[in-house]
């Protein structure tokens, strides 16, 4: 392992699921902070097909990959799933009032 991974491995226990977590519902307790993770996903393509060309899709799968991390962790915790809803229906409310 090289002393970079081992610097990274270390930062990640130090920095639990449940940090992390704690984190999410920081951020999603503000409606503000809700948009933001609701844009954070979008433009991660989660909620969209990553096809296209093959430099593009592999850019794209790896935006992707770490916009499922963080959905995975919201879908984690129900606090998050809670606020993650309320985020869907502040977004769609916002789309029907364009």
């Amino acid at each position: 392992m090289t002393p970079e991974e081992l610097k990274h491995q270390q930062i990640d226990r130090r920095f639990t699921v449940k940090d992390r977590i704690e984190v999410l519902r920081w951020i999603m307790d503000s409606a503000m902070g809700r948009q933001f993770i609701w844009w954070l996903l979008s433009e991660a393509k989660i909620f969209s097909s990553t096809l296209g060309e093959h430099h593009e899709m592999a850019f794209t799968e790896g935006k992707r990959s770490m916009g499922l991390r963080v959905f995975g962790l919201i879908q984690s915790d129900q606090r998050c799933e809670d606020l993650f809803s309320m985020a869907k229906k502040e977004q769609n409310k916002g789309t029907e009032e364009t």
